[in-house]
């Protein structure tokens, strides 16, 4: 696939379906990620107290909880993060409207290029 901004990137993926967690952690592995895949928002938090990502792709919606409260933290640690969504629009709101996101299902392509754009813009 080429080298990209991806290559060895440590990803926290945050999924609550199963099947769509397994897909896409193994569609950003492709990609040259290292990803830590996880289904409940507790322990993706308790997870970043350990170790922060160079990335985060979050579910909007975990089990009937916004991940907002792990975006918020992410953010001021100014980590990159890229919202999935199985909600039309607007499945994003208040500051986060404008995040860059992707719609489930995710296209590989479209996946991977708001990753390449959102850890450009970190570095």
């Amino acid at each position: 696939m080429g080298k990209t901004v991806l290559n060895g990137a440590h990803v926290l993926l945050l999924e609550d379906d199963a099947l769509i967690n397994l897909g896409m952690a193994d569609l950003l592995q492709e990609m040259g990620c290292q990803v830590s895949p996880f289904m409940h928002l507790t322990e993706a938090l308790a997870a970043t107290d350990q170790q922060l990502p160079d990335v985060a792709v979050l579910d909007v919606n975990i089990k009937g909880i916004l991940s907002y409260e792990l975006a918020e933290k992410l953010e001021r640690a100014g980590v990159p993060i890229v919202f999935v969504t199985g909600y039309g629009s607007p499945a994003l709101s208040g500051k986060w409207n404008e995040s860059p996101h992707c719609r489930k299902p995710c296209v590989p392509t479209e996946l991977k290029q708001v990753m390449i754009k959102a850890l450009r813009r970190r570095a």
